[in-house]
């Protein structure tokens, strides 16, 4: 064998093994021996719909099928779901919470920065909830959002014509204002949402009337406040998360696995970095009803 050929054998190797040191660190492997706590991360806005911008989402389907494949693993004893995340759509929200409920096996929530509105509404679902003292999170409620551009169309000469089917099918243009009986519309929509969260809330943390009445005003909390509110177990660290679910399973030294799906390059490279500036900036758009301008979120 030549020197060359021998050369480019060795530089064959080392790209392969490096390749595979890479991908591993990437996307760890969720194969391992022995009994295990299944880590699942929620982060970033809750929406049934994907994004063209490439941030953080957690989405029902991929969530759900994360925690369908910690139930099938016989190895796995409990679901620690790490939280990071300020709400988004009802639907999509509720839809995470059902499965976490029909688990059989137990499912610790742990909400870290932040799990606020429809990320709570999740985290209720669980087993326990281990809350970091300066989390953001409660905010028990929904809203919606409608924009009035009229004014600022009439100063630029723009003339719009509208064609309908009936009276309330362009309900939340931005266009005109909204009218009375249309936010009277809207205003129901919201309250049924925030009557239902409430209620699951209430059932899922065995809450009195008095208590709920103390958080149904949608005001955010800190974790600390949260457990003294019946909304949380305890204040900690992810660390005591898994001490938690230790101690209720009987583990000694259990493995601790992430399972999670696979991304793209550039959604890895960017997505935590684009998240953080959201985050800053307040954004937490939602999948919401009815046409864009009128999302519902919780």
């Amino acid at each position: 064998m030549g020197k060359k050929t021998l050369f480019v054998i060795i530089v064959a190797i080392i790209v392969i093994i490096a390749a595979v040191v890479i991908l591993s660190a990437s996307f760890p492997s969720t194969f391992s021996f022995g009994e295990k706590i299944a880590v699942i991360k929620l982060e970033g806005t809750i929406s049934s719909s994907g994004s063209f911008l490439p941030v953080a989402q957690a989405n029902p389907k991929t969530i759900n099928g994360l925690l369908g494949k910690a139930e099938k693993d016989p190895t796995v004893r409990a679901v620690l779901l790490e939280i990071n995340s300020p709400g988004g759509s009802p639907v999509a929200s509720d839809e995470i919470a059902a499965k976490i409920e029909s688990m059989n096996k137990t499912v610790v929530a742990y909400i870290g920065d932040v799990g606020a509105s429809g990320a709570y509404w999740i985290a209720s679902s669980s087993d326990k909830i281990v809350a970091h003292p300066l989390a953001i999170t409660c905010s028990i409620g929904a809203f919606t959002t409608s924009a009035d551009l009229s004014e600022f169309f009439e100063k630029i000469g723009f003339n719009y014509t509208t064609i309908k089917s009936g009276e309330l099918k362009d309900i939340g243009s931005p266009f005109r204002p909204l009218a009375p009986k249309e936010k009277e519309i809207l205003q129901k929509l919201i309250d049924q949402v925030q009557q239902e969260f409430i209620d699951k809330v209430k059932t899922n943390r065995g809450l009195s009337d008095y208590q709920v009445s103390k958080i149904s005003d949608g005001r955010p909390c800190l974790g600390k406040e949260a457990v003294e509110l019946g909304l949380a177990d305890k204040t900690g660290t992810k660390e005591d998360a898994i001490v938690l679910i230790e101690e209720i399973e009987n583990l000694k030294k259990p493995r601790i696995i992430e399972f999670s799906q696979e991304e793209d390059l550039f959604g890895a490279a960017f997505g935590a970095s684009l998240t953080k500036a959201f985050y800053a900036l307040g954004f937490g758009v939602g999948q919401g009803l009815k046409e864009p301008s009128n999302n519902i979120i919780s």
